[in-house]
C-alpha cells in the first residue's frame, strides 16, 4: 500500500512558535500545556508561564516509550522497557503504576493507551492482539482476533482504537474487533476525535477526516521531529521549537 492517492491540497497557517529544547515532543493537552521529555524526564511546561514547570523521573523503569494525554487529570506513561505504566496527575505527581511482569498470566506490552472507565488498550505481543484491560480489578475484558503483521502505533480516544500496521490502519470498537481498516501506509501519525494526521515515508503529511474525506498537507519546511494533532492544529517540533499551525479545511 502507498500513499499515492487523491487528496486535495491545502495550506497550514503558521500560528505560533515557540522555543522549546527537547529530546523529544509528546503534545498537549486540552489546556494547551507542553508535554516533553529530556534526558528520560517526562515534564509540563504551563501555557503562557514558561518559568512553572512540572516533572516525573524514574530511571529504573528504562527509556519512555510513549505518553497518553487524552485526560489531563491521569496522564499515562509507559515504559516498554520495564513493561510498565504509571499513571500522573495534572502536577505530574504519581497516581498509580502497573507491572505487567507482576500480574498473572504474564503478558509482554509494546503497547498501551487510555480506553476510559479505569480500562486499557493494550497491544499483548505474547498473544500479538489487542486487549482491552480492566486496571481496576487486573484482568482482560476484550480481545481482538491475532494480527499478523508489525504494530507501529496504537492509538485510541477511549472508546475506539487505531492499530497502525505498515500498509493499513486498522480501527477497532471498544469490543477490540475489527470494526474498519483503512489502507494507507504511514510511518507515523497523530490521531484525535477521528481525524488521522499521518506522515508519509517521503516526508509528507497527511490529515483523513471521518468519511474518508482525504487533504494532503502543503510542504512544511521546517525539520520535524515530532507532531502532535489537537484542536485542528498541528504541533510540530524540530528539538529546538514548537510550530503551531491551522489545518482546518475548506468546506
Amino acid at each position: 500500500m502507498t500513499t499515492s492517492f487523491q487528496a486535495q491540497v491545502i495550506k497550514a497557517d503558521e500560528m505560533e512558535r515557540y522555543g522549546l529544547k527537547a529530546d523529544r515532543f509528546w503534545g498537549v493537552d486540552a489546556y494547551e500545556n507542553l508535554y516533553y521529555s529530556r534526558a528520560n524526564t517526562f515534564f509540563k511546561r504551563q501555557k503562557g508561564d514558561e518559568s512553572l514547570t512540572y516533572q516525573f523521573k524514574d530511571f529504573n523503569l528504562g527509556d519512555l516509550t510513549s505518553v497518553d494525554l487524552i485526560d489531563p487529570l491521569r496522564i499515562l506513561l509507559f515504559y516498554k522497557d520495564s513493561n510498565t505504566v504509571i499513571f500522573l496527575d495534572n502536577r505530574l505527581n504519581e497516581l498509580n503504576r502497573i507491572s505487567f511482569n507482576e500480574i498473572k498470566p504474564l503478558r509482554t506490552i509494546s503497547q498501551a493507551k487510555l480506553a476510559g472507565n479505569r480500562h486499557l488498550w493494550l497491544f499483548n505481543v505474547d498473544a500479538q492482539r489487542l486487549e482491552v484491560f480492566d486496571y481496576a480489578n487486573l484482568e482482560t475484558t476484550s480481545r481482538s482476533l491475532p494480527v499478523n503483521d508489525s504494530v507501529l502505533q496504537l492509538q485510541s480516544d477511549f472508546r475506539k482504537a487505531w492499530l497502525v500496521l505498515p500498509d493499513a490502519i486498522r480501527i477497532h470498537d471498544w469490543y477490540a474487533n475489527e470494526v474498519n481498516s483503512l489502507d494507507f501506509s504511514f510511518e507515523r501519525t497523530s490521531i484525535r476525535k477521528g481525524s488521522i494526521l499521518g506522515r508519509s515515508a517521503d516526508g509528507n503529511h497527511f490529515l483523513i477526516r471521518e468519511g474518508n474525506e482525504r487533504y494532503k498537507i502543503k510542504k512544511i519546511k521546517e525539520e520535524v521531529h515530532s507532531f502532535y494533532l489537537a484542536q485542528q492544529k498541528l504541533y510540530i517540533h524540530d528539538q529546538k521549537e514548537v510550530i503551531v499551525y491551522k489545518i482546518t479545511p475548506k468546506p
